[in-house]
């Protein structure tokens, strides 16, 4: 058990681990007390700072780490966005002095389009989108259709860039998407008779499907329906129905792995008929354990 504070050990939140991100062979955590990268070797966490002239900036409540390449880090937390020099391991100011950008928006969710623009998924504050050049971060869901705008402006659980550049969010009651070629939305709701939450992981395979994970069990987006399908077929490979859905990924050999709330992690291979899968645990030992995967 490693602790940021361990001389603070107890029922407090100064070591809660609030993200953890493995970038370049290097552990990034985030915590309600700032961004710390973490030495296996010496088994130290060291806490990026703030320039020497800036000192007695409150470290921010970190909820998310991206990576955007050139060592360049940013941390999501709960009063905006702040940019960070991962080989100085310190805080960023920009042109106009300030640290903060998105200020007073408590960033959840980070992910960059092939533009190099930012999408932010904020909590209870919407989308939001930066510029490819520049610092001006604006709300984004004033273009979207009228029937998702109040849903856009809320908690914003997933945000996900396909290859194709569709921009995916998880909404509250289903998942929105941004054609970002047509500048064109579309959103699929969860049906009705399921009762869902909150969406967790979205996914678009090397095949063209995307496949959606809740709170309460696995989707998929079929164009000619104007709900999210429940993948019964792979459910029922696996032996499962009504299980949350925490993460979804494709490994370079086209293969599916899905990671399902306190049970496991199941894989899933497409057949010859590329509409037909083959869903299998790869191990379940979870079975039984409250947790995450």
């Amino acid at each position: 058990q490693y602790l940021p504070f361990p001389e603070q050990f107890g029922n407090n939140r100064v070591n809660e681990i609030r993200t953890v991100q493995v970038i370049d062979e290097r552990i990034w955590v985030g915590l309600d007390g700032g961004i710390f990268e973490f030495e296996p070797k010496t088994e130290q966490f060291i806490a990026v700072t703030f320039p020497a002239n800036y000192q007695g900036i409150p470290r921010p409540q970190i909820n998310v780490i991206y990576s955007q390449g050139d060592h360049r880090l940013w941390a999501g937390a709960e009063n905006g966005l702040y940019a960070v020099d991962s080989q100085q391991r310190q805080f960023i100011a920009h042109a106009n002095g300030d640290f903060v950008l998105a200020r007073d928006v408590d960033v959840r969710q980070i992910i960059s389009d092939s533009s190099g623009a930012l999408w932010l998924g904020s909590r209870d504050q919407g989308i939001f989108r930066s510029r490819s050049v520049g610092t001006e971060i604006r709300l984004v869901a004033e273009q979207a259709p009228q029937a998702i705008q109040t849903q856009l402006h809320r908690t914003i659980s997933v945000v996900y860039v396909a290859e194709n550049q569709d921009v995916w969010f998880g909404i509250s009651n289903g998942v929105a998407r941004l054609n970002t070629r047509a500048d064109a939305w579309d959103y699929w709701q969860f049906p009705s008779d399921i009762m869902q939450r909150r969406t967790e992981a979205i996914l678009t395979d090397s095949k063209g499907r995307t496949w959606v994970g809740s709170n309460g069990s696995l989707f998929y987006v079929d164009e000619n329906h104007e709900t999210l399908v429940l993948a019964s077929e792979l459910l029922s490979q696996l032996g499962v129905h009504r299980t949350a859905v925490t993460e979804i990924f494709e490994d370079s050999k086209k293969r599916l792995w899905i990671g399902f709330w306190g049970r496991g992690l199941a894989a899933v291979d497409y057949q010859q008929d590329e509409d037909a899968y083959q869903a299998a645990w790869h191990f379940d030992v979870l079975s039984g354990l409250r947790g995450d995967l």
